[in-house]
């Protein structure tokens, strides 16, 4: 019997130790005065923040009783929702689900979501977590994941990928008490810092029955940088362990989707979220009125406008769009997009809100939701060219959005900026004149004919080199200049920028994107660029023509894109990795014959030349290659008594060659030129 009960104990779960960071828990013998006392004001912005008053909650939050209790008391439905369905059985939520509900409550306490947006009450940002966590958990219970898999192999994955997925979803947001937010007693002697303490032990360390909050500015996405941290700070090891024995896929892809990188777990925990957002909003919506006066313009615009496009009320680069994708930036069309804006506003009965085009466009340059041209002026007439028709189109009044990716994270998403005209609208016909001219001009100047003027091929009829629809956007394309992002501006060399000026439109979206976009990370030595945003797969044939990729040296039918993480892309070549490293100050740098120290350069290049015989053509490949196997490496260095390290310098840097692991080779270019 004692040899059975050991044995029971070594196969029982594990029970992870209870972070030091946590609340002790409540014993109901030793139940702190406090939560008999809680105010009622607190209770009915906790338990019901439909009843909120504007602007958001002022009397200070509650100290002395702990986020496990918020969460418990308040929040009991999402809480108990968790626990009924994740999946997992009653011993392994207590070790593996329970500790990081628990963790997240006390991390997060009554804090709100945001300052003006969703979810901007006390406890606002624990039912967030929850609620996103719960979407996220009706998603997984309808996703069938590990298909390749025996049944009883994924059954044991799954309610570890259950496990993630809520993990991930809770924590998406939880770096905002370290980023967004000052936490203070209230003579401001007293603030908090996320060290040993939660918000709550700091609380009852100093006796602070009520902490106030202060919002800090220029935040942006910040909290999104202390994401792993965090969860490696309250992600138990054994939980970690226990999610890894699974597989270490299900680990990477609870890190992607909390940081927002393409993985299995990432696009649902980016729609859970913004339907957690879209729930606060309706249920705001109801609470409109008159409480609703002092709701700042900038919120209520900023909503007004995603509701029209979230709706499919406004649509994006079409005849009869409100909103204007360009190469230029993005344009709201303003005659009827104002009145618009002002109409959804009214229609909830929203007061304190301007009712006039020429006040509300005030109010939006107050709140920085606009820009002002280079005239001094707000409108902005804008000619997209495919509005176009017999050389001539309309030009629209607009004004230019100065944040169209925070006012719409998430709907301008996949669309391709198209090209227009800056001006009045005869400027804009003239524009599209001479490019369709100069086009002429250059396609008879290269059969040898004599250039005639536009009157006089009306004339004479049909032209023979009529200008289609691809050679004018590329002409219109080569004219527009080329756009740098200001933190840019000091890095871009002369040189560089001369390069990207071959294709300044595609350039301009390529470094706006460079800027914008997180997910842009080194693959296989070079720059892995997503084809989902302001690059996307129509603008393939003119990466290829300016020769901006890097060929799949590894492919066998030469495809262009490639699959990373579940995430569609290319790769650029390699001077364009190159800007992209000095521009975005990456912490990479392409392993190529640029980024060799001076006093290496010789020898590894010599060394290069060495290897090349001991290379195989690759045929019947879509790129021109060669490939040196592992055991030609192995034997080179043997016979030449280098290092591994010098031995794969010479491969990587002297070739700019692509190791492939799972074929044992390495991939390089047959165009490859080897300088001593």
């Amino acid at each position: 019997m004692p040899f059975l009960n050991k044995l029971k104990t070594w196969f029982a779960p594990k029970k992870p130790k209870r972070s030091k960071l946590l609340a002790p828990l409540v014993d109901p013998r030793f139940e702190h005065p406090a939560y008999k006392n809680i105010p009622p004001e607190l209770l009915a912005a906790v338990g019901n923040p439909a009843g909120l008053r504007y602007p958001p909650y002022d009397e200070g939050y509650y100290g002395l009783i702990s986020g496990e209790f918020c969460m418990g008391r308040f929040q009991e439905k999402l809480f108990q929702k968790l626990k009924r369905q994740s999946g997992v059985s009653p011993e392994e939520y207590k070790c593996y689900l329970e500790p990081i509900l628990i963790a997240y409550a006390e991390l997060v306490h009554l804090l709100p979501a945001s300052q003006h947006h969703h979810h901007n009450y006390p406890g606002g940002l624990l039912r967030h977590g929850l609620e996103t966590a719960c979407f996220m958990l009706d998603w997984m219970v309808l996703t069938k994941f590990d298909h390749e898999l025996t049944p009883g192999e994924a059954s044991k994955r799954l309610r570890r990928w259950y496990v993630a997925g809520i993990i991930s979803a809770l924590f998406h947001d939880a770096g905002k008490p370290l980023t967004d937010v000052r936490v203070m007693s209230f003579e401001g002697d007293k603030e908090w810092h996320m060290g040993t303490k939660t918000i709550h032990k700091w609380a009852v360390t100093h006796n602070i029955s009520r902490y106030f909050i202060t919002w800090i500015k220029d935040r942006c996405d910040r909290h999104i940088s202390h994401t792993p941290w965090l969860i490696g700070r309250f992600v138990s090891g054994d939980i970690t362990e226990w999610l890894i024995e699974g597989g270490e896929d299900i680990w990477q892809a609870l890190l992607d989707a909390a940081t927002g990188q393409p993985g299995p777990l990432t696009r649902a925990v980016k729609i859970a979220d913004s339907r957690s957002v879209k729930a606060d909003r309706e249920r705001a919506g109801h609470a409109l009125g008159e409480a609703d006066a002092s709701v700042s313009v900038e919120r209520l615009c900023v909503d007004a406008m995603r509701f029209l496009l979230d709706e499919k009320l406004w649509t994006c680069n079409e005849s009869g769009s409100r909103l204007w994708l360009t190469t230029e930036g993005v344009f709201l069309a303003w005659g009827h997009g104002a009145g618009e804006i002002i109409q959804q506003v009214v229609k909830n009965q929203a007061s304190n809100f301007p009712r006039a085009e020429q006040s509300l466009l005030a109010a939006m340059e107050q709140h920085e939701l606009i820009e002002r041209g280079a005239d001094g002026s707000l409108i902005w007439h804008v000619a997209p060219h495919v509005l176009f028709k017999n050389d001539k189109g309309p030009s629209l009044r607009c004004v230019k959005l100065q944040r169209p990716y925070e006012i719409f994270p998430d709907g301008l998403n996949g669309l391709r900026p198209i090209s227009a005209t800056i001006g009045r609208g005869e400027d804009a016909q003239e524009h599209l004149a001479s490019a369709n001219s100069a086009l002429l001009f250059e396609a008879q100047s290269n059969t040898g004919e004599v250039s005639t003027s536009p009157s006089e091929q009306q004339a004479n009829g049909p032209s023979q080199y009529p200008a289609n629809e691809a050679n004018v956007e590329k002409t219109i394309r080569s004219s527009v200049p080329l756009r740098i992002p200001p933190p840019f501006i000091d890095r871009l060399s002369n040189e560089d920028a001369d390069y990207l000026r071959s294709n300044s439109g595609l350039a301009s979206r390529l470094l706006t994107d460079w800027e914008r976009n997180p997910r842009i990370r080194e693959l296989q030595n070079r720059t892995f660029l997503p084809l989902n945003g302001l690059i996307t797969e129509a603008d393939l044939p003119a990466l290829t023509e300016g020769g901006w990729l890097w060929p799949n040296l590894a492919s066998n039918n030469g495809e262009l894109t490639r699959i990373q993480r579940g995430e569609t892309g290319v790769m650029l070549n390699t001077r364009l990795s190159l800007i992209f490293c000095r521009l975005t100050n990456a912490k990479w740098q392409p392993r190529c014959h640029a980024t060799l120290p001076e006093e290496l350069h010789s020898q590894v290049i010599r060394r290069a030349v060495d290897l090349v015989p001991h290379a195989l053509e690759e045929r019947g490949r879509g790129a021109k290659a060669y490939s040196l196997s592992f055991w030609a490496r192995d034997k080179f260095q043997t016979t030449n008594g280098l290092s591994n390290e010098e031995t794969e310098r010479a491969i990587l840097y002297g070739l700019e060659a692509v190791k492939i692991s799972n074929e044992r080779k390495y991939y390089f270019s047959a165009g490859i030129e080897l300088q001593l």
